[in-house]
């Protein structure tokens, strides 16, 4: 009874969006040709819930219609539209529909308004176009502007054509005194231009153009420092710019790693001197928790030389955490405690059933095989939340994963979609990777020197899929590295581990109770 009630919920709930469908897709046919980035990342957002409408209502003539729009702005702003193009392929073929791609409603040139000139400031000295973000005010104008000398340069944007691979950011994230963009391939310094703008009142901003394309997904919301702003922006359409703002100058460290691009400075961290510091919080804060070992089994995982499996070394993991967690007087629940095979939906239905406050899944990862000769870019600690994700490396680690039940693909491709329409959870599951990730880090470095930051990353993990409650997959290292391996068959490392993780959890709760 109960559930048909649900379904006869959703029904009417799409019923009732269903009327404004056809005025959004015609404001779109409209208007895309206008749009600035901005405005077409939000029309891009748009379209995917009307594609996730119309799965949930079977209409396969208004999935067909929204396919097409999805894919003409997929290629306007550079994302990655190949899964869409084959469906709308399949679509066709199914309803005899010819193949056609969508094109917008465009204003003759004679009525189209004349896009406006980009302003320029003078800096300390140096000419900067100002990007739309920056919304500066009238008075910010008059303090910046001085008097520039012939012989200074001017500073602007690259203007150079847009490579063939054109580098996507997927994601900004933070873990302790970095912030961490994320990006589908490896950068090159090449592809980099930073320039320092001082101010008369002693104001400085680090700025640094990326030869990239934002993402829909990387933005600044997670981001919290001491600098007076962070900001992120599609300064033009080859050039991603980040922006630090500072009352006073600062020391910031760049490095490119693994397809990451990594800033450090101490003022990034608000937490300061006390990165490494267990959070204090209320004494009877107690949460139940399920701890999810993966694989098992039949189900090895990943393998190194057939005697390192990461079926073993998570279960080890698991029970010192749970161990830990219980010492702060929280409730857990592990998906399996011993060497035995569960299938991906089973382990967060135990999570649902038990009506568990956070689910965490522990495994190890692995470099692609493709890459068996030169794993030295493959290595560190990286924690993963559930969403769609443009990362190669992050497709890598999912893929490992979820190849390990290849019947539940099919039920899950049907219905990973309803938790697009959950977004609170993913939000949530962010900010506990991010808490996570943190103090994780904090303890083993304690003991453990160079341990590398791989980050917080969104992944399509099947795993997390079904989860009702914030969720985390965490890769605590990679089996075929070296240094990564022998730290994490350590007894000393797992239990560092154990505690990282739940200083993160304690973070979490303490901050979002």
């Amino acid at each position: 009874m109960i559930k048909r009630l649900i379904f006869i919920l959703l029904a009417a709930l799409s019923f009732a969006l269903a009327v404004d469908y056809e005025t959004e897709l015609n404001n779109f046919d409209k208007n895309l040709a206008h749009y600035s980035v901005i405005e077409k990342d939000k029309a891009y957002n748009a379209m995917q819930h009307i594609y996730i409408s119309s799965i949930m209502k079977g209409n396969d003539t208004l999935k067909y219609e929204v396919l097409k729009r999805i894919i003409q702005v997929s290629k306007e702003l550079n994302y990655d539209s190949l899964v869409y193009e084959k469906e709308l392929n399949t679509l066709s073929r199914s309803n005899n529909r010819p193949i056609e791609i969508f094109t917008p409603i465009t204003t003759p040139k004679s009525s189209a308004q004349k896009p406006q000139e980009p302003e320029t400031l003078v800096f300390a000295g140096n000419v900067l176009k100002v990007e739309e973000s920056e919304n500066l005010t009238s008075k910010e104008v008059t303090t910046q502007i001085t008097q520039k000398s012939e012989n200074e340069p001017m500073i602007t944007a690259a203007t150079t054509e847009k490579p063939k691979e054109t580098a996507i950011l997927s994601a900004m994230n933070q873990s302790g005194n970095s912030i961490i963009f994320s990006f589908d391939r490896e950068l090159n310094e090449n592809e980099i231009k930073a320039f320092t703008l001082k101010a008369q009142n002693g104001e400085v901003r680090y700025v640094y153009d990326i030869r990239a394309v934002k993402g829909n997904t990387a933005n600044t919301n997670n981001v919290k420092t001491q600098l007076k702003d962070v900001r992120l922006s599609q300064f033009d359409k080859n050039t991603t710019r980040i922006v630090f703002e500072s009352q006073k100058e600062i020391d910031i460290v760049r490095k490119i790693t693994a397809g990451q691009l990594i800033f450090t400075a101490k003022e990034f961290n608000l937490l300061s001197q006390q990165t490494n510091a267990t959070p204090t919080v209320k004494p009877l804060l107690k949460k139940r928790i399920v701890i999810d070992a993966g694989h098992g089994g039949r189900d090895s995982g990943a393998v190194y030389n057939s005697k390192y499996l990461e079926k073993d070394v998570v279960l080890q993991i698991a029970l010192i955490l749970g161990k830990e967690l219980e010492s702060r007087g929280h409730t857990v629940v592990y998906t399996r405690q011993s060497d035995n095979f569960l299938k991906l939906r089973e382990r967060t239905k135990i999570a649902n059933d038990k009506n568990a406050d956070l689910f965490i899944s522990l495994h190890v990862n692995a470099a692609p095989k493709s890459t068996k000769n030169d794993n030295t870019k493959w290595q560190g600690i990286e924690t993963f939340f559930l969403s769609p994700s443009d990362s190669q490396r992050s497709k890598n680690a999912a893929e490992l994963e979820n190849q390990s039940d290849v019947d539940e693909m099919d039920f899950y491709s049907k219905n990973t979609f309803l938790n697009f329409l959950n977004r609170e959870k993913i939000i949530a599951s962010h900010k506990l990777a991010l808490d996570i990730q943190q103090y994780l880090l904090g303890a083993v470095r304690k003991t453990y020197d160079k341990v590398i930051d791989g980050g917080v990353r969104e992944a399509p993990f099947w795993v997390l899929t079904g989860a009702q409650m914030p969720a985390v997959l965490l890769e605590v290292g990679y089996i075929t590295d070296k240094t990564d391996r022998e730290r994490m068959f350590d007894k000393k490392f797992q239990q560092l581990l154990a505690s990282g993780i739940s200083d993160g959890i304690t973070s979490y709760f303490a901050k979002n109770e």
